[in-house]
């Protein structure tokens, strides 16, 4: 432990808070690195009904969260729950729901209700990326973790294609291809393909505005809940959030797939809904800022 200090301090800039966090996470790290390739919660609902206005960023939202919703024997540290990644429900994500963790805001008093088995209420922030308000109940999102190391790459990536473990329908090269290391680079080698690139449907569609907010039925599917609140944004409107839609792309029972959230040249990027599970056989909405015309597809074996 001394060792591993020493090497934070001979930085010379970083608090002894930071260095406590570097270590929580290393820890962390270290320990969900045992478990798998991936971790995914079960589903973690918001502490009360509120609402979120458009274009609205609001700290200090509160979801329930309990022992038996993170990794077995995680250490509960604020960097261990800082290495948790968030994936917003679907119908949240569809009109334009942003959640992003605020492990800082952490009390030590959350940390032990949490080690003690209690049921807490912890700190997330939310956007509205939308036109429209969005009133937030019930589960709105899931925790999970994936080791990058262990994705799927190379051949064990085009053996997951070949195999029809993972596909996406249309022309190889046109509408998806393997993706490198560099942006927009459609892998020569396809033993070297790192991601599934994925062009977009051209048709875009949002939530236009109407006085009252948007509320989830718990009763309907999310495609039918949305059937009368997302439209066809006009030609030659421009905005800034928008969802579109996939081809068909079937992923096997032992395969889960992870949209690169990455922030692009021009401010692009795919919001924090990510997750696509194993089972999935149907166009994948996608949720997008700034114009993406292509979407990023990481896999890893379950």
């Amino acid at each position: 432990m001394n060792e591993r200090k020493f090497s934070y301090m001979s930085l010379g800039t970083i608090t002894p808070a930071q260095i406590d966090h570097f270590l929580e996470v290393e820890d962390s790290l270290e320990h969900l690195r045992k478990m798998g390739s991936v971790w995914m919660s079960p589903d973690i609902a918001i502490e009360k009904p509120t609402i979120i206005n458009p274009d609205g960023h609001y700290g200090g939202v509160h979801v329930v969260l309990s022992k038996k919703d993170l990794p077995p024997g995680l250490p509960i540290t604020r960097g261990a729950l800082g290495s948790l990644k968030i994936s917003v429900r679907s119908f949240f994500a569809q009109v334009g729901i942003d959640i992003v963790p605020d492990s800082i805001s952490l009390t030590d008093e959350m940390l032990n209700d949490l080690g003690t088995g209690g049921k807490t209420p912890i700190p997330v922030d939310i956007v509205n990326h939308g036109q429209r308000a969005v009133e937030l109940d019930g589960n709105i999102m899931r925790f999970f973790w994936v080791d990058g190391l262990k994705g799927l790459r190379g051949p064990e990536l085009l053996r997951t294609i070949q195999s029809g473990e993972f596909t996406v329908d249309g022309v190889e090269g046109e509408d998806w291809f393997l993706g490198g290391y560099e942006q927009d680079d459609k892998i020569a080698n396809p033993d070297k393909g790192l991601c599934v690139v994925v062009r977009l449907k051209p048709q875009k569609y949002y939530a236009p505005y109407a006085p009252e907010p948007i509320k989830k039925n718990n009763t309907l599917k999310t495609r039918d809940d949305l059937a009368d609140i997302l439209k066809p944004i006009p030609p030659g409107v421009r905005l800034s959030f928008e969802i579109s839609e996939t081809p068909r792309i079937k992923v096997g029972d032992g395969i889960v797939a992870v949209i690169n959230t990455g922030v692009e040249e021009q401010g692009q990027r795919h919001i924090s809904s990510p997750l696509i599970d194993s089972g999935s056989d149907w166009p994948i909405r996608t949720e997008t800022l700034e114009g993406m015309n292509n979407v990023e597809f990481f896999l890893y074996r379950k």
